[in-house]
């Protein structure tokens, strides 16, 4: 029996507003954000063995923040079309600004508590609340996990 996996690769994961030492600054007073560009390869053969669809229609990217044990935040979510085109290349970048606003500004030790991001693809749009917590929650889509480290500018 096999297991056929129709999620695309990840070549290329960039936080572009890091600093020198690769942490995004908060700031408390402020509107924050964590500027995310992704280049994805592999979508031209995700197709299903029966229909000639593309299994992966939506990339979804959500900042998550982890308060110890199975306490999770949702701070912010974007859910995005493969442009028609995806499917004809090798690869395609997908850029995306997810906003932390000054009220979702928590201290972290990157141990129990911190900000993380999910990348991941589905083949339906999200259409509510109860689907993003169980995909933020359930790996199963996912492509990319990783914490994004951060610290707070008083």
């Amino acid at each position: 029996m096999s297991n056929n996996d129709f999620s695309p690769g990840i070549l290329l994961f960039e936080v572009e507003n890091a600093d020198q030492n690769y942490t995004v600054v908060f700031k408390r007073d402020k509107d924050n954000y964590i500027d995310i560009r992704l280049r994805l390869t592999g979508i031209p053969y995700l197709i299903g063995p029966f229909d000639d669809e593309t299994r992966a229609k939506f990339i979804y990217i959500y900042l998550v923040y982890q308060n110890g044990g199975r306490n999770f935040e949702i701070i912010s979510s974007i859910d995005t079309y493969f442009p028609k085109d995806a499917l004809e290349k090798d690869f395609i970048e997908v850029s995306a600004r997810l906003d932390v606003l000054p009220n979702q500004v928590y201290e972290t030790n990157f141990v129990s508590t911190y900000y993380y991001v999910i990348v991941g693809t589905r083949e339906n749009q999200i259409q509510d609340e109860n689907e993003i917590d169980f995909t933020a929650t359930n790996r199963e889509n996912a492509i990319l996990f990783t914490k994004i480290y951060t610290s707070i500018d008083e």
